[in-house]
């Protein structure tokens, strides 16, 4: 019966069944979560200012004249996602469609390159077409939550990962694949500053296991790759040394502007104790079933994550010693497929583990009023994506070796059991915001923006919009207004203009106190009230400058 099932599963009208099903799928949750926030609406502006020959810079304004515009670099973001984005925006002129559009074309290479990778590593197909469909219909947290660059990063350590792994079984055309892979990591190295060690790791992998087994072929692609990624490093080498001055200052780093928050501490080992679960994420959507806990029960949601967290840790603790110990046994040398992926995903998931651990252990986890939230790098589930999928794949390929008999046979079970009800879940999830929800759906960032819409085009004189949510002032520059994005400053001192211009502030119902000064002022008034977002008008007397 199991085996007629697996036959029935490894057919090729199965494999093209149940691929065209997770890309609709995950195409469908793309749609449906697609929305411009903080991260993303900083990098398309960026995008937007490329092609306007502005170069990599954010355009913005200040109290003391909301009126008059500059130009400053983004450095909080490596320049990647922007300059892909750009000759896409150049032909469509609309960066909702291009970054949406961008999206899509990586979810499809995403799969495709899965795929690809699973059969490589000896995976069955009946076993390959399972974990297709999961991962298609899978809603992790970096996509609701849409980052820019997090299902990026994905794709290009797979696509990386595949052709190192091809390469070396291939053991010819050198040029070929030393280029490709190059420009991949190249690629990868850009789109976030995390992504660093990875796109290091591949070409050192590779360098390595030349000179070990004696192989010119393979020490000629490892050269040619770590060419290529130092080249990059070189070529844009402002965002990088921005970065170890923010490392070397014990500055908080982020995109947002507001979150650049000096350290009062040199260390912060509670922060660790929100390590986020992402053995579990592995195989249950955490985000979702904490959510729907917390709707549906008295249990919040931040007790449930802690409490995962708490049960998750002793696992991932270990399972990282295992894989360390993996990569100093086989001295980082081996031909076989499967080895290849555990050490090359292994040395990518601990220096990225690493570096997380490192950056919470730094960084206050804080963030001081207006603001007055906690967040911080360890427990955000957006930069464990590509080890969530190396933590599932590796426990697949481990599994046969680890355990036998019926204790084998009852973990099977259990897999194909979360296997099988992350994918019912996600079909059920994808049918009814498809057909419910018209893969439509509500948000503030979207209310707030049909406002500034209106505001922009209805009013005579120039709109200036600021907020500690730096999407909100992205959002009025999109729209042929300005940005103030040093939103403290309304709070701090008066508010000019050299030319007739508004000042719409976004402040959210927490924040309100804080902004006691400019509320207060008479020329501020109350527009508008979204959910919690209190929208206050400033019109400032224009005061001629020369």
């Amino acid at each position: 019966m199991i085996e007629t099932f697996k036959s029935i599963c490894s057919r090729k009208i199965a494999s093209i069944c149940t691929f065209a099903i997770a890309l609709v799928g995950k195409w469908c949750i793309l749609i449906y979560n697609f929305k411009i926030g903080n991260d993303k609406s900083l990098q398309l502006l960026a995008a937007k200012n490329i092609v306007n020959g502005n170069g990599l810079t954010i355009n913005t304004v200040h109290a003391s004249d909301i009126s008059r515009e500059i130009y400053v670099p983004l450095y909080a973001f490596p320049g990647g996602y922007s300059y892909l984005i750009a000759p896409f925006y150049a032909l469509v002129r609309n960066l909702d469609l291009t970054s949406l559009g961008l999206d899509l074309v990586t979810a499809f290479f995403f799969l495709f390159f899965l795929r690809k990778l699973l059969i490589r590593i000896r995976f069955p197909i009946w076993l390959v077409n399972f974990s297709i469909l999961f991962w298609g219909l899978n809603i992790p947290v970096y996509i609701t939550r849409n980052g820019p660059t997090d299902f990026l990063s994905l794709t290009f350590c797979i696509v990386a990962i595949y052709l190192t792994i091809t390469s070396i079984q291939k053991n010819d055309r050198a040029w070929k694949f030393g280029i490709y892979i190059g420009i991949t990591l190249f690629i990868l190295e850009q789109l976030r500053y995390l992504n660093i060690p990875a796109s290091l790791i591949i070409p050192v992998f590779l360098f390595w296991n030349g000179i070990k087994l004696k192989n010119r072929n393979t020490l000629k692609i490892g050269l040619i790759s770590l060419t290529i990624v130092f080249a990059g490093m070189i070529l844009f080498h402002d965002g990088f040394v921005w970065v170890f001055k923010m490392l070397a200052s014990h500055q908080n780093l982020s995109g947002n502007f507001s979150h650049n928050i000096i350290s009062t501490r040199s260390w912060y080992p509670e922060n660790l104790l929100h390590c986020y679960p992402f053995m579990a994420d592995a195989f249950v959507n955490v985000d979702l079933i904490l959510t729907q806990i917390s709707m549906h029960t008295s249990m919040n949601y931040g007790t449930g994550a802690n409490l995962i967290t708490l049960l998750c840790l002793p696992l991932q603790i270990t399972g990282a010693i295992a894989i360390c110990y993996f990569i100093l046994r086989t001295q980082f040398i081996s031909r076989e497929a499967q080895k290849i992926f555990i050490l090359l995903g292994g040395g990518i998931s601990i220096s990225t583990l690493v570096i997380l651990l490192y950056l919470s252990l730094k960084k206050d986890g804080h963030i001081p009023p207006p603001i007055d939230s906690y967040w911080t790098y360890i427990a955000d589930g957006r930069y464990f994506a590509f080890i969530s999928l190396y933590t599932y794949c590796t426990i697949i390929l481990c599994a046969n070796f680890l355990f036998k008999g019926n204790f084998l046979k009852l973990c099977k079970m259990i897999f194909l059991g979360l296997l099988c009800l992350g994918i019912i879940h996600g079909i059920w999830y994808v049918s009814k915001i498809s057909f419910v929800n018209k893969l439509k759906q509500s948000s503030s960032l979207k209310d707030a923006r049909l406002f500034i819409q209106s505001l922009i085009k209805n009013s005579n004189k120039h709109v200036v919009v600021t907020s500690a949510a730096s999407a909100y002032s992205a959002y009025s520059i999109f729209e042929g207004g300005s940005g103030l994005f040093e939103f403290e400053e309304i709070n701090n001192q008066e508010i000019k203009t050299s030319s007739p211009a508004i000042l719409l502030a976004i402040i959210d119902k927490k924040e309100l106190v804080y902004f006691e000064n400019f509320i207060k002022q008479e020329n501020t008034r109350l527009a508008k009230v979204i959910d919690d977002n209190y929208f206050y008008i400033n019109e400032p007397e224009t005061n001629n400058q020369k």
